[in-house]
C-alpha cells in the first residue's frame, strides 16, 4: 500500500507505522495523521479495502475451523528439559526403591511401640534386643 505514496515519504511512513504508538515522535504522529490511509490496521481495513477485509475474515474462519479439529491434549508433557528434572527423577526412584517418608515414619512408630512393650516386659534387661537397639 505504501506504493501509492510519493517515494520520498515511503521510508518515513513505514518507520512511523512500525513504531509503537507510545514511542512515536511528534513528527511521526503528525505524518500518520496527515496520511491516515498509511495507518491501516485490521480494525480499519474495511474502510479502505473491503475485498481485503473479506479475505482476511475468510482466512480467520479457516484458521478457527482448523483449530477446532485439533484434539485436546489430555496428558502431561515430559519435563526432561528442565534442570530439576534429573533430580526429581532420582528422588522419585529412591523413594520407590527405599520407601517414602510415610513408610519410614510408620516403621519408626512400630519400632517405638515394640521398644516400649519390650521394656515393660523386661526384655531389654534380659539381653533381648529391641528393633531400635538392633538398628543402632
Amino acid at each position: 500500500h505504501l506504493l501509492t505514496f510519493p517515494e520520498d515519504k515511503r521510508a518515513a511512513l513505514r518507520a512511523a507505522y512500525e513504531t509503537p504508538a507510545d514511542k512515536q515522535a511528534a513528527e511521526q504522529k503528525a505524518l500518520l495523521a496527515a496520511n491516515p490511509s498509511a495507518n491501516i490496521s485490521e480494525g480499519v481495513l474495511y474502510q479502505y479495502n473491503q475485498g481485503a477485509a473479506d479475505e482476511l475474515k475468510k482466512d480467520r474462519e479457516k484458521i478457527a475451523a482448523k483449530r477446532a479439529e485439533k484434539t485436546p491434549e489430555d496428558f502431561v508433557s515430559v519435563t526432561d528439559e528442565l534442570p530439576a528434572a534429573h533430580l526429581f527423577k532420582r528422588l522419585t526412584m529412591i523413594e520407590l526403591t527405599l520407601g517414602d517418608t510415610d513408610h519410614h515414619l510408620q516403621r519408626f512408630i512400630a519400632a517405638s511401640k515394640e521398644d516400649r512393650i519390650g521394656a515393660m516386659h523386661g526384655h531389654a534387661q534380659s539381653g533381648v534386643d529391641t528393633p531400635l537397639q538392633r538398628a543402632a
